[in-house]
């Protein structure tokens, strides 16, 4: 889980996620049901046993209303 806390609007927050692979593989991350989230790097290869970290940002616009949002992140793993 991602959990980025309280930000307000206006503000962002970052989250880093380790991703690690016993064999290549390509990377593909999808954020679903949440605008104000996204990657720092998505469809990429990974190389074997090699950790490598993703951040994501929550960047919350101005105008938003306070609230609780959230969404999912799906991390797909596709062999190379």
């Amino acid at each position: 889980a991602l959990h980025f806390g309280i930000i307000p609007p206006g503000s962002s927050g970052h989250r880093d996620l380790a991703l690690k692979s016993e064999v290549p593989a390509r990377i593909l991350i999808k954020v679903i049901g949440s605008d104000y989230v996204y990657p720092n790097r998505n469809n990429f290869i990974i190389e074997p046993n090699k950790t490598t970290s993703v951040q994501f940002t929550a960047k919350v616009p101005p105008d938003t209303h306070i609230g609780n949002y959230s969404g999912k992140v799906r991390i797909i793993f596709k062999i190379v």
